[in-house]
């Protein structure tokens, strides 16, 4: 279950801009803010369920316009002790569009392809964690050539056996510190 946040103009090196919940002041944490330009509302939405599956969440139906913009999906992973959550974990991450993966505020990997179909795990990052609620956010950028505009993240023990997490929608909660001032 994911919040999602776009889109937002990519002005050419839009998977690295720092914008949107990393602006200066800003937070994943906040889902009030408005982030809207032109006469797009750029505002939290959260996605329903039923509509990710293997196949990744389809961003055509939260996003227009989906070419040459950028879009957040965040999602508050929470990890429990006495659910005996192995600890590293290994997140993979697919998605058709440019890529950058952020654990609980900070980067861990980014792709900068982009791929008209989505049909395996593009990153995988190997996580160690600790009990409490985590930030898992992806930044996806698309191209001006039309791709699926699908993202899918999944998490495996290191020995890639499926485990599963509890996720939410609901940022708040999240105790990251703000983006820069």
């Amino acid at each position: 279950s994911f919040a999602i946040l776009g889109p937002f103009p990519d002005k050419g090196d839009g998977i690295r801009e720092k914008e949107g919940p990393e602006g200066p002041g800003q937070s994943f944490a906040d889902m009030s803010t408005k982030h809207s330009w032109g006469v797009y509302d750029v505002t939290w939405r959260r996605t329903l369920s039923a509509s990710a599956s293997a196949r990744g969440l389809p961003l055509d139906l939260y996003i227009h316009p989906r070419s040459e913009t950028c879009t957040y999906l965040a999602t508050k992973v929470v990890l429990s002790a006495a659910a005996k959550t192995p600890s590293p974990l290994v997140m993979h991450v697919a998605s058709t569009g440019k890529v950058r993966v952020i654990w609980d505020g900070t980067d861990i990997a980014i792709s900068e392809d982009v791929h008209p179909r989505l049909v395996v795990d593009r990153l995988a990052a190997r996580i160690d964690v600790s009990p409490g609620p985590h930030l898992v956010a992806l930044k996806v950028c698309s191209g001006s050539l039309q791709d699926e505009g699908r993202v899918r993240v999944r998490f495996t023990t290191p020995d890639r056996k499926p485990t599963t997490v509890t996720s939410s929608s609901n940022l708040t909660g999240l105790h990251l510190p703000p983006g820069p001032p």
